[in-house]
């Protein structure tokens, strides 16, 4: 682990644990926490955890240093809304954090962007509307 970070340096073979956050608490909201890191050195008590209102759980890392050398590996906390299982959103945060959370944000404004291609006289005047923007840039630059 890199030195200079509140683990610091560390021996081959070290074990080391600290807390990391405490999630949860006042929301009225459940949560969907996910708790990734590239580096297979750390092991989370909790990598997945769905928490309820008011309750509050405390979330540690165990950094074992197992192979030489120096490090500097980031952990992504992510709370997100339960608007995918939890085990999708985890797989997701798993690849990518932010692939997680753009596709657990744009998935409840999804129906709301499509649905001017659903209706059929929002999808003949946006038809109607883009022939004239076309026709007026084609007019500005030929004439």
């Amino acid at each position: 682990v890199m030195a200079g970070s509140a683990v610091g340096i560390m021996q081959k073979g070290d074990v080391l644990e600290r807390d990391l956050v405490e999630v949860g608490g006042k929301g009225f909201l459940p949560m969907v926490v996910t708790v990734t890191s590239d580096d297979k050195q750390f092991n989370f008590n909790k990598a997945l955890l769905l928490t309820s209102s008011g309750a509050s759980e405390k979330l540690t890392v165990t950094v074992r240093a197992e192979q030489p050398g120096e490090y500097n590996s980031r952990i992504y906390v992510g709370m997100f809304l339960p608007v995918l299982p939890p085990g999708l959103i985890y797989w997701l945060a798993c690849l990518n954090y932010w692939l997680a959370l753009a596709v657990v944000s744009l998935l409840p404004g999804l129906p709301l962007c499509l649905w001017p291609l659903l209706d059929g006289r929002l999808r003949r005047q946006a038809a109607r509307d883009g022939r004239k923007f076309i026709y007026r840039l084609a007019n500005r630059f030929v004439l």
